[in-house]
């Protein structure tokens, strides 16, 4: 047993397989509301008809999701979770696989394009992180979180980082802003997302003066990080990082570079080694190296977009649309700021395409098939041949209103 052990009370146990079962059934039933299992008694909540509503089947994948996170074939009892139904029961056999097994945590990526990819972590690789953290933000007396807990960022910041500096953490995910701001000191830390923080920027709650952020899971846009200091925080940390690396590197103002964490070094233009047993990592990101511990990021070489927090391909939706018979070409990226923040096409029709109506209605039923929720265009535009600037490359296109795909 590791000294991590006294970190999984029951009650921890309980939040983060809540969390799980949050995110898989998203999941599994899209489009129906997330359960929200934080309002339910423990002893009361069951998966099963009588609770829940999952099918025997949607019950496996629950407990496999539960297993894969907490690393339980190793203690040999991940099929236990399957002879049982509520979440009282499924915390118990938690707690009794870490007690066998503790080291490792597993982690999936969002997996916007395919299969989410598993990334398993040792605690002690985690644990280097925390320690840096917990010098930065020594004097902090309350970490607030909107983020899930099973996610790498959300374990990191609101189940080691509290621990690590004896302090309180308390869950605000799903509150709005202001709800949020009641819960906030002086000297708290909220953890959120570029998502988040655009709310947070909209509905500019009172905030105590003083407060620190902490984003990841996306890059923070920088428009939004110079907005957010000072009008609601005294200080944004944005961290770069990946589920498969956990954080490499962070800065706390949009006009500086990226500091590397103290347990990395770099090898190569986009290769990196951490001290420890955790190896060396190739980044998606193509890195702009100022000197050996400070850098930029100059977007990625396999030219993902980060929409919603999860990465999206454009050029992929964009080959899955031109599969359509009717249509010619079509080009798709993300919405300029004051557009949105999610993706648009401009989409050049077959020309024996003359029912405009028509053809809309068969693409928006194309994109429900075909395409994840993060990757469905919002906005759609017509025309004869795709937007060239004066040199004849690819430029991008005011969005068509009458267009906008919901």
């Amino acid at each position: 047993m590791t000294t991590i052990q006294r970190w999984w009370t029951p009650d921890l146990v309980s939040d983060v397989i809540q969390s799980i079962i949050a995110r898989e059934w998203a999941h599994l039933r899209p489009g129906e509301p997330v359960p929200t299992l934080m309002r339910t008694p423990i002893n009361d909540l069951s998966f099963g008809a009588d609770g829940l509503g999952a099918d025997s089947l949607e019950i496996v994948q629950l407990a496999t999701a539960v297993s894969t996170f907490f690393q339980m074939q190793h203690a040999g009892i991940d099929d236990y979770l399957l002879m049982r139904r509520t979440l009282h029961e499924w915390t118990d056999i938690v707690c009794q696989s870490l007690q066998q097994h503790d080291l490792t945590i597993g982690f999936r990526s969002s997996g916007s394009t395919g299969e989410a990819k598993l990334s398993v972590h040792s605690i002690e690789f985690l644990q280097q992180e925390i320690a840096y953290w917990s010098e930065l933000l020594r004097d902090s007396d309350r970490i607030v979180g909107v983020v899930p807990r099973h996610h790498i960022y959300g374990f990191i910041f609101t189940v080691l980082l509290p621990r690590a500096l004896s302090v309180e953490f308390i869950d605000a995910s799903g509150r709005t802003p202001n709800a949020v701001a009641r819960e906030l000191t002086n000297r708290s830390v909220l953890i959120a997302y570029p998502d988040y923080w655009q709310i947070v920027d909209k509905a500019e709650p009172n905030f105590p003066e003083g407060v620190i952020g902490i984003s990841s899971t996306a890059p923070c846009p920088d428009w939004l990080a110079d907005s957010l200091v000072p009008k609601a925080l005294g200080k944004l940390y944005q961290i770069y990082g990946s589920t498969e690396t956990a954080g490499i590197g962070w800065r706390d103002s949009s006009s500086a570079s990226y500091s590397l964490l103290p347990m990395w070094t770099r090898i190569g233009p986009r290769e990196l080694q951490c001290r420890g047993d955790a190896g060396a990592f190739s980044l998606q990101d193509n890195l702009v190296w100022t000197d050996e511990e400070h850098f930029e990021i100059n977007g990625r070489h396999d030219n993902a977009v980060q929409i919603g927090g999860m990465n999206v391909y454009p050029e992929r939706i964009a080959n899955t649309l031109k599969r359509l018979p009717y249509i010619n070409d079509v080009a798709v990226r993300p919405m300029q700021q004051h557009e949105g923040s999610r993706l648009k096409a401009f989409i050049v029709p077959h020309e024996s395409q003359n029912d405009m109506n028509q053809l809309r209605t068969k693409i928006a039923r194309y994109i429900d098939e075909s395409l994840s929720a993060v990757e469905r265009p919002r906005s759609i535009t017509f025309g004869t041949q795709l937007p060239m600037n004066e040199l004849g490359k690819p430029a991008d296109w005011q969005i068509d209103q009458g267009g906008i795909y919901e």
